[in-house]
């Protein structure tokens, strides 16, 4: 709490928003598509999917949009890094999301590539162990903030958390209505 306090408080909390599920920020994201070159995951899921395979083949195109699959869906005209900070150092082979995890290095994970007004690809990909108190982040460099509640990964206590810094900062919900946060139960 402490850590998501000093983020919002950095970045301002209309620069930061609040979603249950991780593909429910993509219109946030998109607010920041001129401002932005760098996304940062701290999650303990890549949430990069790459491109889909099917019976051992290739295939052209993007993995369905879900909550593992949501960083390939980032809509800006220049995707220049994506870093993947996860919390334990087990993560970063259990929690990729892409089809390929055992034999593909995630600096290689194939992305699909096509003309358009944005960067259909990432041209780097990064992972990095992100511990307490600073998970590894400049905060002065970030520009905008998500916090995702993600119900079925969320430890003991996070809806009560999630719900208190929604209250605490005013932060715009994405994807559920104020009246039904309060609704939701903890685990």
């Amino acid at each position: 709490m402490d850590f998501l306090r000093r983020v919002i408080n950095r970045v301002g909390a209309a620069s930061t928003a609040a979603a249950i599920e991780h593909d429910s920020i993509l219109p946030h994201a998109r607010r920041y598509a001129n401002d932005c070159t760098v996304l940062i995951n701290l999650d303990a899921h890549s949430d990069l999917a790459g491109v889909m395979y099917e019976d051992g083949e290739l295939r052209n195109c993007r993995v369905e949009l879900h909550s593992g699959s949501w960083v390939d869906y980032v809509a800006w005209p220049v995707r220049a890094k994506f870093v993947w900070a996860y919390p334990d150092k087990d993560c970063a082979e259990k929690n990729r999301c892409d089809a390929l995890s055992e034999l593909t290095p995630f600096s290689e994970i194939t992305q699909l590539k096509c003309d358009g007004p944005s960067d259909s690809a990432w041209r780097s990909l990064h992972r990095r162990l992100a511990q307490p108190p600073h998970y590894s982040l400049d905060l002065a460099r970030v520009r905008a903030a998500s916090i995702v509640l993600s119900p079925r990964y969320c430890g003991p206590g996070a809806v009560d958390a999630f719900r208190t810094l929604v209250r605490e900062f005013g932060l715009e919900l994405l994807d559920v209505l104020a009246a039904h946060l309060a609704a939701l139960a903890s685990k």
